[in-house]
């Protein structure tokens, strides 16, 4: 049966802003099944469901910046760096992520 292909489709449901990682297994018509992996072969984050909300609570407000500033000059690969706070996703937190969610704070709004 060389050649022949099969597919599987699975709909999962995340928290958003978390990342998930998936694996998959195949195994073939003879029963040869491959090993049993223990890290992702990829990954997918879901995506934050109110823009500048980096902690998932459901409101963009100061806890928000905070996450920028903790992380701030941070780049990809370097300690304390965070995912939620580079939110153009071009691998260092800087001053345009910082601007990001300072824009989608509610107006008034001071943070120390």
């Amino acid at each position: 049966m060389e050649g022949q292909h099969h597919s599987h489709e699975q709909h999962i449901h995340g928290k958003a802003g978390k990342t998930y990682a998936f694996y998959s297994i195949a195994c073939d018509l003879v029963g040869n099944v491959e090993p049993s992996k223990t890290v992702g072969e990829a990954t997918t984050t879901i995506a934050l469901s109110i823009p500048g909300d980096l902690n998932g609570d459901g409101k963009v407000d100061c806890a928000d910046i905070a996450i920028v500033k903790v992380a701030f000059g941070k780049r990809k690969g370097q300690a304390g760096f965070d995912a939620r706070a580079d939110t153009n996703n071009d691998g260092i937190v800087d001053v345009r992520d910082l601007a990001f969610v300072s824009q989608k704070l509610p107006a008034g709004t001071k943070c120390p």
